[in-house]
């Protein structure tokens, strides 16, 4: 990491809830090169998490816009966040199409 740090640098976008300027503190390496790290406040709240995404294309929720209409593409031809056989049953697999 401090050879990624000091040769290229690093551009840091902070989440709420997150300190970046005292873990760039309390991390000596990250520290020894603060002049490369540059900082961008978050300047819109964004709640969002993917956690919080595989979850809702588990329940079948809308992430339309929450994704990329190609990542939304993507995972459905892939099947991919459903909720495995028996799990959630009731909720999620009501012979309805997800929706997305």
């Amino acid at each position: 990491i401090e050879h990624i740090v000091s040769q290229f640098g690093l551009v840091v976008v902070t989440r709420s809830g997150c300190d970046a300027a005292r873990f760039i503190y309390e991390t000596d390496s990250l520290y020894r090169n603060r002049h490369n790290i540059h900082l961008v406040m978050e300047w819109m709240t964004n709640d969002i998490s993917s956690s919080g995404i595989r979850r809702a294309l588990a329940r079948g929720e809308s992430v339309k816009y929450l994704l990329q209409d190609s990542v939304i593409t993507y995972i459905q031809e892939h099947g991919l966040y459903r909720p495995s056989t028996g799990e959630n049953q009731d909720d999620s697999d009501n012979g309805q199409e997800t929706a997305v």
